[in-house]
């Protein structure tokens, strides 16, 4: 008997389970995911400057650089990869293996 009693106590904290978790009122909104909290702000009105534009182009430019030391012979690929980041997009690679 005593033993029983010793597991009832234990409880969901002991990883026993215990009941599921209430039902949220019906008025309640629906919760958020955490990863649309860190998604950046939306572009402005006007759009980007010049100083803006060629601080990026001058970036990309930088890593193609790089990059272009370890993936040889890949120049359009990268490019178009750099393109689908900067875009926030998905990039869908096709190619022989190896290569």
């Amino acid at each position: 008997m005593q033993k029983r009693a010793k597991l009832q106590d234990e409880g969901p904290a002991a990883g026993g389970g215990g009941a599921p978790a209430p039902p949220k009122p019906a008025g309640a909104p629906p919760a958020q995911p955490a990863a649309t909290a860190a998604r950046p702000a939306a572009p402005k009105a006007g759009g980007a400057t010049p100083e803006e534009i060629s601080f990026v182009a001058n970036s990309v430019k930088a890593i193609l650089g790089e990059v272009s030391k370890a993936i040889i012979g890949k120049h359009e690929v990268m490019t178009k990869v750099a393109i689908g980041i900067l875009a926030n997009g998905h990039i869908l690679f096709e190619d022989f293996p190896g290569l």
